[in-house]
């Protein structure tokens, strides 16, 4: 069992397990190091986000930082927009099978697998009284609480986890009027994923939630039939969602965690040395990706205030409010994570808040 890395901070599938392994899929989104061998492993790393996300930009760094790091004996093969999994889930799925070695995907999608429903518990809201990113790190990477969960799905699957980056803050984007309550949420359609938490935690800030797979979305947003969208800023603008909105509230109530899966047998049949360095790629991936998400969601903001969107960001006071709203899903919700699960995990993260100087 691999531990997350201490960072101090049925035909469908069959299918794609056969175009992985069988090599249909050849073209990587960049060159290996040219080394001048050839290389004795290869890492085919899956991600669902577009080329154009910073997610693919802080994976081809960590394609050439393991590359150079390796000596060229390792080759990392980057393959984002959904090219070998349709979804977050198959992926997981992919690697816990073998049907690739490494990917990228939201903490929560290992809820459903190997009975450890706690992982939703990175979708809660609000979770640390501050949107200080901090927090969620050490929360994921280094709480007693995560990894206990972590390592019973290790144990129960063929994949190891090493670690966890965020993808930045959830947002929500409309194109009706300012939403800065629960008064001024009511009577919007807002997109929501389709697991309750979401669901329930977007209609307590008083919208109605539409469950609707992601890519109809901006034609939802043309044609009307929704008012706004639940997501990263970088993705407002990445999606060209904005393009369609008016209003952007920046309530900031989820911080999404990716994890880095790879598969426990491959880890494992590696030599001892690339073990290490392939470790050591991982922490350079989290820190890589933090930074890279930090920026774009920056950039985004500016990108979209120029574009004539008006933005508004929660004050602490706004915040606490949206928060005592939200207990209501959590409320509703809370029984599939175990309470006591719950509440364990808000005592680790007001401990970690006071050492951050936070409270």
């Amino acid at each position: 069992m691999q531990r997350a890395l201490n960072t101090s901070f049925p035909r469908l599938a069959a299918f794609l397990l056969f175009t992985v392994a069988g090599g249909i899929f050849t073209a990587s989104s960049a060159p290996a190091a040219d080394t001048g061998t050839k290389a004795e492993f290869v890492i085919k790393v899956s991600s669902v986000l577009a080329k154009s996300n910073p997610n693919c930009q802080g994976l081809l760094k960590f394609k050439e930082y393991l590359e150079e790091k390796s000596g060229g004996r390792i080759e990392v093969q980057v393959y984002p927009g959904g090219v070998l999994a349709s979804s977050d889930e198959i992926n997981v799925e992919l690697v816990m099978t073998g049907g690739v070695e490494m990917a990228v995907s939201p903490a929560y999608c290992l809820a459903q697998k190997a009975n450890t429903p706690e992982f939703d518990i990175a979708i809660y809201p609000f979770l640390a009284s501050v949107p200080d990113k901090r927090v969620y790190y050490e929360l994921m990477n280094n709480s007693e609480a995560i990894k206990e969960i972590t390592h019973r799905f290790e144990e129960a699957t063929d994949v190891n986890v090493l670690g966890y980056y965020d993808i930045g803050w959830i947002d929500i984007g409309n194109k009706r009027r300012p939403f800065v309550d629960v008064a001024s949420g009511k009577g919007l359609k807002i997109r929501s994923a389709v697991a309750s938490i979401w669901k329930d935690t977007l209609q307590s800030f008083g919208p109605s939630a539409v469950p609707m797979a992601y890519g109809d979305v901006y034609p939802a947003l043309q044609q009307g039939t929704i008012d706004g969208v639940v997501s990263s800023t970088p993705c407002f603008v990445s999606d060209r969602f904005y393009e369609e909105l008016k209003y952007l509230t920046l309530t900031h109530h989820v911080l999404v965690m990716y994890g880095i899966y790879v598969n426990k047998t491959f880890f494992n049949n590696l030599p001892e040395d690339l073990r290490d360095i392939y470790q050591e790629a991982c922490r350079f991936l989290i820190k890589t990706q933090e930074a890279l998400h930090t920026a774009a969601e920056h950039s985004s903001i500016v990108t979209m205030e120029e574009a004539g969107l008006k933005i508004h960001a929660l004050s602490n006071e706004e915040r606490a409010a949206w928060a005592e709203n939200a207990q209501a899903a959590i409320d509703a919700n809370v029984k599939d994570i175990g309470p006591g699960f719950y509440a364990r995990v808000k005592a680790e993260v007001a401990r970690i808040e006071k050492e951050l100087g936070l409270r």
